[in-house]
């Protein structure tokens, strides 16, 4: 084989590779996403945690259950605290946070 030949065969195995690797990502991306619309959560928030190793993903206890909050929920995650009241419905990337204020009435803040 001739030394082009042997760079044509590799331009291709190389753009091949390039071509499965962002239909892959696409694909985890976009399942991602419809994971996040579908999930549904909404209470009180009672605990943050940041596990070591999570990438910096907060679990948060809302009611008796734990959530990890993603990369879907970046826009909450440096706002919300303990004693907030958060809604997530299904169906929607909109995410409600509730927050007394200083009166003792629930301020409301929306992210979408």
């Amino acid at each position: 084989m001739n030394t082009k030949r042997i760079k044509l065969i590799f331009f291709i195995i190389a753009a091949c590779a390039f071509i499965v690797f962002f239909i892959n990502g696409y694909y985890k991306d976009k399942k991602a996403q419809t994971a996040f619309i579908e999930k549904e959560y909404h209470g009180i928030i009672l605990e943050i945690k940041y596990v070591e190793g999570n990438r910096g993903d907060p679990y948060v206890q809302i009611g008796s259950q734990w959530f990890v909050f993603g990369i879907n929920e970046d826009k909450v995650r440096n706002y919300i605290k303990v004693s907030d009241s958060i809604v997530k419905d299904s169906g929607t990337e909109t995410i409600k946070v509730y927050r007394k204020n200083h009166k003792g009435i629930w301020d409301e803040r929306v992210f979408k």
